[in-house]
């Protein structure tokens, strides 16, 4: 009997040890392979919620994130930056359409500091200059600024001052520079100069290609509704030293003595690529014939310089204040029809002295613009 009770003594010992008398609800993790239970034998939470958990309730060879503290902060992060920006300083590259530097590039710098509501006046001008591979960088007192760029170029024989530099991300706003500014410009040899103040699609002189002026020249056959077709093949590389394309433009012969109005209605070809050319054409008219055009520069004593039909020329640097390129003149004379020899040059007899000049040029003279006082002769 003593043994029958020492017996179920150790019995229940043995069971009430392995746990086997009241149950075990958690598995170790080595019995359930790829499950990663959770504090409290939960299971673990979604894939990308962070979820609090304690050493112990973790497999060594666990994959799950450290554990999180669920008063860590939700403070938002700073407001994002331009590539590569740093605080308080206005930096950037400026390159030509193929992409190469452009060294020498004027940067303009024009700001309002201090914070948002305490801007008062234009009271910081600076100028930086780009090196070699094109950079810029200049670091400025904390403030509201606007950023423009020109350069220089040396092409023809000619310096060709202050050309304007486009935005590459077309933004003409000011900026504050807290959060850095990063301001990259192209050199492009034609388009609206977009960013200038007022920019008037009327006025050639608001883009970055070069313009000609044109004038109907004596003898005057062919009627106002014919159609002149002229076109500019480039003679060698463009100031960029890209290859450059023919620039085909239309005229009426109307429009070679109209000054005004939308640049397809007057005498001016507009937004050509810096470069030498040569300038061919010819007139339709109404009844669909066809006459070859000859073309001279534009005399102010109006005497005909042996019109030819493929007229080389280049533009003209202007070499004050607005700098820039200059219009090249060019007389625009009827030459008979297609295929016909060049008109011979008009002469007048000796003994007759001509009243008034038939081809002077016309009395309104060629005008520029200047940003700083508006219209000015050439």
């Amino acid at each position: 009997m003593k043994f029958l009770r020492l017996t179920l003594t150790l019995t229940v010992v043995s069971l009430l040890t392995s746990g086997c008398l009241f149950g075990d609800d958690n598995p170790s993790p080595k019995e359930s392979p790829g499950r990663v239970v959770g504090e409290g034998g939960e299971p673990p939470a979604a894939p990308g919620t962070t979820v609090a958990t304690t050493p112990a309730a973790t497999s060594p060879t666990s994959t799950m994130p450290a554990a999180t503290s669920p008063t860590t902060s939700t403070m938002s992060a700073p407001a994002p930056q331009a590539t590569g920006a740093e605080r308080n300083v206005i930096k950037g590259v400026v390159r030509d359409e193929q992409g190469d530097p452009v060294r020498g590039a004027r940067i303009r710098i024009v700001g309002y500091t201090g914070n948002p509501n305490g801007l008062s006046g234009a009271d910081y001008i600076k100028d930086a200059v780009t090196d070699a591979q094109g950079a810029y960088r200049l670091s400025v007192p904390a403030g509201l600024y606007g950023v423009s760029g020109e350069a220089d170029v040396a092409y023809d024989n000619k310096n060709y001052k202050s050309l304007y530099l486009h935005p590459a991300d077309g933004n003409c706003e000011k900026q504050m520079s807290e959060g850095g500014i990063v301001k990259d410009f192209v050199f492009r040899l034609t388009g609206l100069q977009k960013c200038l103040t007022n920019p008037d699609p009327k006025n050639p002189g608001f883009y970055s290609g070069a313009s000609v002026l044109l004038s109907h020249q004596s003898p005057k056959s062919l009627p106002g509704d014919a159609r002149l077709t002229l076109t500019l093949t480039p003679t060698g590389p463009l100031a960029d030293g890209s290859a450059g394309k023919p620039v085909t433009f239309t005229r009426t012969v109307a429009a070679l003595v109209n000054f005004a109005g939308p640049l397809e209605t007057t005498n001016t070809l507009h937004d050509i690529p810096l470069g030498r050319y040569r300038l061919t054409g010819h007139a339709t008219l109404p009844n669909g014939s066809r006459q070859d055009l000859r073309f001279g520069p534009w005399n102010t004593g109006g005497a005909a310089e042996s019109p030819v039909a493929d007229y080389a020329f280049s533009f003209p640097a202007k070499v004050m204040l607005p700098y820039g390129i200059g219009q090249a003149e060019i007389a625009v004379y009827d030459a008979g029809w297609s295929g016909s020899a060049p008109s011979p040059q008009p002469t007048t007899p000796a003994t007759v002295a001509p009243t008034t000049p038939t081809t002077a040029r016309p009395t309104t003279p060629s005008t520029c613009y200047s940003e700083y006082v508006g219209p000015i002769p050439c």
